[in-house]
């Protein structure tokens, strides 16, 4: 095999709280368990390298750069370990593999095709099998720095308009929400997921308004929202409010100071405001008799059901002492939010909504229009979270052990078989 020489160093996140500024990365899981994944170098040199699970350096596999005719090559997980195949390698089974580029690079990158379209992404790649209650899963993580990563989260979340004071706002809550799940999935050896369950992270920000996406990443850099007491709160956002954004205790289990519903009149008429959806009748009254019982009079409850009017949001939907969580029709029917009246047409009720998403936090809707409107970041957050601040990440470090601790931890975690090295060709 040709290979440079290869020298491993610490290079995640190393945390002098006194010093600002420091690069934090993130591990973050592509794709859910894929068969086989294909990668390509499309800029810069990198190197595949093997290793051992805790790190340990085995063998330089191969030297790739973005001129090399071959660049291509495919992974796929052979029982416990991952095999790559590669024109001019061969095929060869290790316990793990990293993609690492050279230091020198200015942007290295790369092309990966798992399921649906192609993907672009910076910085490492790393593949080996886990497992998952007793299932062997082949895992495709993006070890990234923590403003790339915001950027593609801005981008896959909400990138089509381009408002940058917008941008910004989301960037902080992208960033704010990576800070306070860092250890999330921490025993599967990795921070967050590409998807809805942590945030969409679907590639490097390159479409449209990527160079003001990318400008709003940096102009916010280490930039986050802590609430009255210090803490990092959930950065949870939606698409619409549907003119009110909704109580968190409302769809979860809990209230949050910050997250209380709230009139919003930058939501009203927006892009995603207003819905329809018709269902069977018959389908409705057996959602709802298998909530609340059967032994009810149908046509009492028929009359309930299209008597029912949200001219301000509810939580609930209640018959006769009984009561069913709106987010449960929405789950069960598929609705685009919980703020919705009902209404009867031949053999069906007819759902008319407003907004899209489950309301709590910030609508993006509102968000790019206030943005349009003049509305500086700030300005924007603060609407939507009530009593917040934003702050530097690492004066909150300063002023929060505990959360301290977890970071420093996470640095370490990925300092440990985190290869990146000095290379002499």
């Amino acid at each position: 095999m040709r290979h440079l020489m290869i020298f491993f160093i610490f290079a995640g996140l190393s945390l002098t709280f006194a010093a600002k500024g420091s690069n934090i990365e993130l591990r973050i899981r592509l794709y859910d368990a894929p068969e086989k994944i294909t990668v390509s170098v499309k800029e810069g040199l990198y190197s595949l390298v093997a290793a051992d699970p805790s790190g340990n350096f085995i063998d330089t596999i191969w030297d790739i750069h973005e001129d090399d005719p071959v660049r291509i090559f495919y992974i796929r997980r052979v029982g416990t370990k991952v095999e790559i195949n590669m024109k001019g390698l061969g095929t060869h089974t290790f316990q793990e593999i990293w993609l690492v580029p050279h230091p020198q690079n200015p942007d290295p990158s790369f092309i990966i095709q798992g399921t649906g379209r192609d993907r672009w992404y910076q910085d490492k790649l790393h593949f080996f099998v886990i497992d998952n209650d007793g299932k062997k899963e082949l895992t495709t993580v993006n070890q990234v720095a923590i403003e790339k990563y915001v950027a593609g989260v801005v981008e896959s979340e909400g990138g089509r308009f381009n408002q940058l004071e917008y941008f910004k706002a989301q960037a902080v809550l992208a960033r704010t929400f990576a800070i306070k799940n860092l250890r999330k999935h921490i025993r599967h050896r990795y921070n967050l997921r590409d998807d809805v369950s942590s945030q969409v992270y679907h590639s490097r920000a390159y479409l449209q308004n990527a160079t003001e996406i990318k400008f709003a990443a940096l102009a916010t850099k280490d930039t986050i929202l802590v609430d009255e007491d210090g803490d990092i709160l959930l950065g949870l956002f939606h698409a619409n409010s549907g003119g009110q954004t909704a109580n968190a205790g409302d769809v979860w289990s809990r209230d949050i100071s910050y997250l209380r519903s709230k009139p919003d009149p930058f939501s009203v008429g927006q892009t995603s405001y207003s819905w329809t959806k018709k269902i069977p009748k018959a389908d409705v009254m057996k959602f709802v008799t298998s909530q609340i019982g059967s032994s009810y009079n149908p046509g009492d409850l028929h009359k309930a059901l299209i008597n029912f009017q949200q001219e301000n949001r509810k939580s609930h939907f209640e018959f006769q002492n009984k009561k069913i969580k709106l987010t449960q029709f929405r789950t069960r029917f598929g609705l685009r939010s919980t703020f919705f009246i009902i209404q009867e047409e031949g053999d069906f009720y007819v759902f008319k909504g407003r907004g899209f998403g489950h309301g709590v936090g910030l609508s993006q809707d509102g968000a790019i229009n206030m943005s349009a409107s003049g509305y500086s970041y700030k300005e924007i957050l603060y609407f939507y979270f009530d009593k917040t601040q934003l702050e530097n990440i690492f004066d909150v470090l300063d002023n929060n052990e505990s959360l301290r601790k977890m970071v420093i931890e996470n640095a370490h975690w990925l300092d440990h078989g985190n290869p990146s090295r000095t290379a002499s060709p």
